[in-house]
Protein backbone atom coordinates (compact mmCIF):
# COMPACT_ATOMS: atom_id res chain seq x y z
CA UNK A 1 0.00 0.00 0.00
CA UNK A 2 1.54 3.45 -0.73
CA UNK A 3 1.00 6.14 1.89
CA UNK A 4 1.15 9.63 0.54
CA UNK A 5 1.50 12.78 2.55
CA UNK A 6 -1.03 15.48 3.05
CA UNK A 7 -0.06 18.38 0.76
CA UNK A 8 -0.47 20.74 3.33
CA UNK A 9 2.30 18.64 5.68
CA UNK A 10 5.44 20.64 5.34
CA UNK A 11 3.56 24.26 5.55
CA UNK A 12 4.46 26.02 8.92
CA UNK A 13 2.20 26.09 11.28
CA UNK A 14 1.00 29.57 12.50
CA UNK A 15 1.91 31.21 15.87
CA UNK A 16 -1.49 31.97 17.22
CA UNK A 17 0.76 35.06 19.00
CA UNK A 18 1.34 36.54 15.98
CA UNK A 19 -1.88 35.94 14.08
CA UNK A 20 -3.71 38.12 16.89
CA UNK A 21 -1.10 40.76 17.19
CA UNK A 22 -1.38 41.36 12.97
CA UNK A 23 -5.16 41.21 13.52
CA UNK A 24 -4.89 43.63 16.21
CA UNK A 25 -3.14 45.85 13.86
CA UNK A 26 -5.28 45.34 10.68
CA UNK A 27 -8.32 44.65 11.91
CA UNK A 28 -9.98 47.81 10.67
CA UNK A 29 -9.08 47.11 7.19
CA UNK A 30 -11.18 44.13 6.61
CA UNK A 31 -15.09 44.64 6.16
CA UNK A 32 -17.23 42.00 8.27
CA UNK A 33 -19.05 39.95 5.96
CA UNK A 34 -16.55 40.69 3.32
CA UNK A 35 -14.88 37.57 1.38
CA UNK A 36 -10.95 38.42 0.31
CA UNK A 37 -8.71 36.17 -2.29
CA UNK A 38 -5.28 37.15 -1.60
CA UNK A 39 -6.09 40.53 0.56
CA UNK A 40 -8.81 41.88 -1.91
CA UNK A 41 -12.18 41.48 -2.65
CA UNK A 42 -13.07 38.94 -5.39
CA UNK A 43 -13.30 41.11 -8.31
CA UNK A 44 -12.61 40.09 -12.31
CA UNK A 45 -9.30 41.90 -12.42
CA UNK A 46 -7.62 40.90 -9.22
CA UNK A 47 -8.68 37.12 -9.78
CA UNK A 48 -7.18 37.70 -13.05
CA UNK A 49 -3.96 39.03 -12.03
CA UNK A 50 -3.70 36.10 -9.75
CA UNK A 51 -4.19 33.54 -12.33
CA UNK A 52 -1.13 35.55 -14.00
CA UNK A 53 1.04 35.69 -11.37
CA UNK A 54 0.31 33.84 -8.01
CA UNK A 55 0.83 30.53 -6.69
CA UNK A 56 -0.92 27.65 -7.75
CA UNK A 57 -3.16 27.06 -4.66
CA UNK A 58 -4.11 31.25 -5.23
CA UNK A 59 -4.40 30.63 -8.97
CA UNK A 60 -6.87 27.48 -8.26
CA UNK A 61 -9.09 29.91 -6.02
CA UNK A 62 -9.07 32.65 -8.77
CA UNK A 63 -10.32 30.44 -11.47
CA UNK A 64 -13.29 29.21 -9.00
CA UNK A 65 -14.01 32.47 -7.99
CA UNK A 66 -14.17 33.58 -11.83
CA UNK A 67 -16.14 30.89 -12.98
CA UNK A 68 -18.83 31.85 -10.45
CA UNK A 69 -19.06 35.27 -11.25
CA UNK A 70 -19.22 34.12 -15.08
CA UNK A 71 -20.76 30.99 -15.35
CA UNK A 72 -20.69 30.92 -18.96
CA UNK A 73 -17.03 30.95 -19.02
CA UNK A 74 -16.78 28.14 -17.37
CA UNK A 75 -14.00 26.87 -15.42
CA UNK A 76 -10.06 28.03 -16.30
CA UNK A 77 -7.76 25.12 -16.82
CA UNK A 78 -5.25 25.91 -14.49
CA UNK A 79 -3.86 22.03 -14.54
CA UNK A 80 -2.84 22.73 -18.50
CA UNK A 81 0.51 23.18 -20.21
CA UNK A 82 1.56 26.68 -18.93
CA UNK A 83 2.77 27.91 -22.31
CA UNK A 84 -1.58 27.13 -23.34
CA UNK A 85 -2.62 29.03 -20.19
CA UNK A 86 -0.61 32.19 -21.11
CA UNK A 87 -1.19 32.13 -24.05
CA UNK A 88 -5.26 32.20 -22.98
CA UNK A 89 -4.18 35.07 -20.36
CA UNK A 90 -2.69 36.88 -23.29
CA UNK A 91 -5.74 36.46 -25.29
CA UNK A 92 -8.33 37.31 -22.63
CA UNK A 93 -6.20 40.66 -21.55
CA UNK A 94 -6.07 41.77 -25.41
CA UNK A 95 -9.87 41.98 -25.64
Amino acid sequence: HEVALDEDDNLPWPDAAKVQAWWQTHAVSWVPGQRYVAGLAPQRDHLMRLLQAAGQRQRRLAAEYLALLNPAAGLFPIAAPAWRQQRWLSSVSES
